[in-house]
């Protein structure tokens, strides 16, 4: 029997993960994982901070705070944010 993948979403403080929420890969696409990742993000952020990290790049007041990074390959691994910071995996299981 082949393993299933699915996307699994942490949130992490310091080096400790304090949440954990996985669901088949199949339902979110990549770009629909980092949504999912700002949308987490947002709920630590004040109002201003949100505000702020959704102005275009070159406005004076922009901040990459809900700037999603990611690393493609074989086992794609999505991050943001610093601290409490998320990250999306997709894993087998």
């Amino acid at each position: 029997m082949s393993n299933v993948k699915y996307w699994v979403f942490r949130k992490h403080e310091s080096l400790k993960e304090i949440w954990q929420f996985k669901t088949k890969a199949g339902c979110l696409s990549d770009k629909q994982a980092e949504a999912v990742l700002q949308r987490l993000a947002s709920t630590d952020l004040t109002a201003e901070e949100v505000i702020e990290s959704s102005l275009r790049k070159n406005c004076k007041n922009y901040r990459p705070l809900l700037e999603v990074q990611g690393k493609y390959g074989k086992s794609l691994t999505l991050s943001l944010g610093e601290n409490p910071w998320y990250t999306a995996r997709v894993e087998e299981f």
